[in-house]
């Protein structure tokens, strides 16, 4: 573009935001029309990790795109959104309360068992808010901001019962919360280090309250329902093992712990 031209647009986008002038006649009614989203086409996968999960059956997937939750049924291709829904004009980009998430999603994680139907997802931004929501009517059943300090949710994960929240910041002191989605109460926050973490994950063994978190350089072991209160530690490899940094982590159904190793071995963790 000229610089001419450029200079033109300049003035035209400085003329359109200044107020309306005094003679001219404005209706203020809204226009007869509104929008509906017809396919999401995209997956937030290239800066998410673990965020691509089935449904209830093998005929349903669950990602993010943008500030949208997606159920996608994959027979039909047919969509379902939670969030996507309309602002007024005028209103602020963040709005406290708001039923659904107001920016980028940046975790998403599925309750296991039955409940796969329960999504818990966080988002960026300086308003972060994490969501649990039902994917049977695409509505939100809890929610809780992280505070203005969060700078956005680095991590998400819901407990195999549906009850209890995991999700850690991306401040720098890496702060972890853990709430109870029944009572919508926040248990406890604390700092979890120096290291980013970009993974949690819950046991899946019934009535099991641990849960391990991945950071940039080791794999940490969190339980809140520790009686001596040491709420975390980080897992140690021993003399016969090469210490090694870690992608992924996941339990099974009797509580035992697997890791994904940059060295492409599977640690499994007493």
């Amino acid at each position: 573009m000229a610089n001419k031209d450029r200079k033109k647009d300049q003035h035209f986008l400085k003329q359109i935001n200044e107020a309306v002038p005094s003679g001219a006649v404005v209706d203020p009614s809204r226009p007869d029309c509104t929008y509906e989203i017809d396919h999401v086409y995209g997956f937030s996968g290239d800066r998410n990790r673990a965020c691509l999960y089935f449904g209830k059956d093998n005929n349903e997937i669950i990602f993010p795109a943008a500030a949208l939750g997606v159920v996608q049924d994959l027979p039909t291709r047919k969509q379902k959104y939670f969030g996507g829904g309309e602002k007024d004009k005028d209103q602020d980009k963040y709005v406290a309360g708001w039923p659904a998430h107001q920016d980028d999603v940046t975790g998403l994680d599925v309750a296991g068992g039955e409940f796969r139907n329960i999504i818990a997802t966080g988002e960026c931004g300086k308003m972060a808010t994490v969501h649990v929501w039902d994917t049977t009517t695409m509505t939100s059943i809890a929610n809780f901001s992280l505070g203005g300090t969060a700078k956005g949710v680095a991590a998400v994960a819901i407990s195999p019962c549906q009850r209890y929240v995991a999700a850690v910041d991306q401040s720098n002191d890496h702060t972890m919360y853990i709430y109870n989605v029944q009572r919508k109460k926040m248990l406890l926050t604390l700092s979890a280090g120096s290291d980013a973490i970009h993974s949690l994950q819950w046991s899946k063994k019934p009535n099991d309250l641990r849960f391990a978190a991945v950071t940039s350089r080791s794999l940490q072991f969190w339980n809140p329902a520790d009686a001596s209160k040491k709420l975390f530690k980080n897992g140690t490899f021993g003399s016969k093992f090469q210490q090694t940094k870690f992608g992924c982590v996941a339990f099974d159904e009797d509580g035992i712990c697997y890791s994904g190793g940059a060295n492409g071995g599977v640690h499994i963790w007493d």
